[in-house]
C-alpha cells in the first residue's frame, strides 16, 4: 500500500489507479485509500463517507468497518482525536457484531492511540489492559502484541519509565520476525524513553537497528521519520547539537505531505527543529520554523471537533512561541 513518501512515479501510478476504478463499494473504498496517501484528504473523506452510507444501505458490514477504520485514520492524521475516536470505536462495535475480535482488537486499540492525544491516560490504560487481557483468549496474538507497545507508550507519556520501558522491550521481543511493523514502533517508542531517561548513546544505537537499507524497505513513512524524530532529541541530549539539527531536519522533511497539508506527525518535527535552533543559539530560526506551524496549525484547528484538544494544542505552541 502507498504512504506519504511517494515519488513522482508512484504519485503517478495512484492516480491512474484513482482514474481506472468504477463505483462499487469495494473499489470506491479502495479509490479513497489511494487519494489519503497523496494528501488528497477532503477527497478521501467525502468518498469513504460515501462508501459508509452506501455499506450501510447494502447491509455490508465488512466494507462498513474499513470504512469507519479508514475515516479514523484520515481524522487522526488531520488531528481530529475526538473524530478518530468516535470512527474507531464505531468500527469496533461493527467488528463485534460480526464476531471479529483482532479486527474489534485493533480498532480499539487505535482508539487508545487517539485517547492518549486527548490526554484521557486513565480511560486509555483501562481500554488497553483489557485488550491485552482478551487478547490472551484468541488465537492470532498480534493484536495482543500491538496493545503491549501501545501501553508502554502511554506509561511513557505518563512519565512511568520504568513500566514503559518494560512493556516496550516485551512487545518487541514478542514481535520480532513476526510483526514488524510492531517491533519497529516498539523500537522507536523504546528509543525515546532512553533518552529521557539519561540513555541517549543507547537510544540512538537501538534507532540504528531501524535504519539498514532491507530494514528500511519495510518501515512506514510516518515510521521513518519519527526515527529521525528521535535521532534528533537523541542527539540533543548528548549536546551534539549540529547532528541533532541535521536530523530533525531529515524528520520534517519525511512528515511533509505532498499537498503541503499540515499533519500531527509534521508539526511534531517541526516543532523539534525549533528547539534545535533555540539550543543552538539561532532564536530567528527557530521562530521561523515555529511561525511555519503556527500557520499551518491555523489552517488546520478549524476542522478540529473536540473544542479542548484544539485549545489544549494551541496553548501548547505559544507557550513554545513564549520560550524563544
Amino acid at each position: 500500500q502507498a504512504n506519504g513518501g511517494l515519488g513522482a512515479e508512484v504519485h503517478g501510478a495512484v492516480q491512474a489507479a484513482r482514474r481506472a476504478f468504477v463505483d462499487d463499494d469495494g473499489s470506491r473504498s479502495a479509490r479513497a485509500r489511494a487519494e489519503h496517501p497523496v494528501g488528497r484528504h477532503d477527497d478521501a473523506r467525502i468518498r469513504m463517507d460515501s462508501v459508509l452510507v452506501e455499506a450501510r444501505r447494502r447491509g455490508t458490514p465488512w466494507i462498513a468497518a474499513a470504512a469507519l477504520h479508514d475515516l479514523g485514520n484520515l481524522a487522526y492524521e488531520q488531528g481530529d482525536m475526538a473524530a478518530a475516536d468516535r470512527h474507531w470505536e464505531f468500527a469496533a462495535a461493527v467488528y463485534d457484531s460480526m464476531s471479529e475480535p483482532p479486527s474489534a482488537i485493533n480498532a480499539r486499540i487505535n482508539r487508545a492511540h487517539a485517547l492518549v492525544r486527548l490526554e484521557r491516560h486513565d480511560d486509555a490504560k483501562a481500554l488497553l489492559e483489557k485488550l491485552i487481557r482478551d487478547g490472551t483468549r484468541i488465537e492470532d496474538q498480534a493484536p495482543r502484541i500491538v496493545a503491549v507497545a501501545e501501553l508502554g507508550r502511554l506509561m511513557r507519556h505518563m512519565g512511568r519509565h520504568a513500566q514503559a520501558e518494560r512493556l516496550l522491550r516485551q512487545a518487541r521481543f514478542e514481535s520480532e520476525g513476526e510483526e514488524v511493523q510492531t517491533t519497529d514502533f516498539a523500537t522507536i517508542e523504546l528509543a525515546g524513553v532512553l533518552s529521557a531517561t539519561g540513555r541517549a548513546a543507547e537510544a540512538e544505537a537501538v534507532l540504528d537497528s531501524l535504519l539498514p537499507p532491507t530494514r528500511l524497505a519495510s518501515i512506514t513513512h510516518d515510521d521513518h521519520a519519527a526515527i529521525w524524530y528521535e535521532r534528533s532529541v537523541a542527539r540533543r541530549a548528548r549536546g551534539r547539537l549540529p547532528e541533532a539539527l541535521v536530523a530533525a531536519r531529515e524528520a520534517e522533511r519525511l512528515a511533509r505531505r505532498p499537498t503541503g497539508r499540515a499533519s500531527i506527525y509534521w508539526l511534531d518535527a517541526a516543532v523539534e527543529v525549533g528547539r534545535c535552533h533555540r539550543a543552538l543559539g539561532q532564536p530567528d530560526s527557530a521562530v521561523a520554523i515555529l511561525g511555519r506551524a503556527a500557520r499551518a496549525w491555523e489552517r488546520w484547528r478549524a476542522e478540529i471537533s473536540d473544542l479542548e484538544w484544539r485549545e489544549r494544542a494551541a496553548s501548547g505552541l505559544s507557550g513554545l512561541f513564549a520560550e524563544y
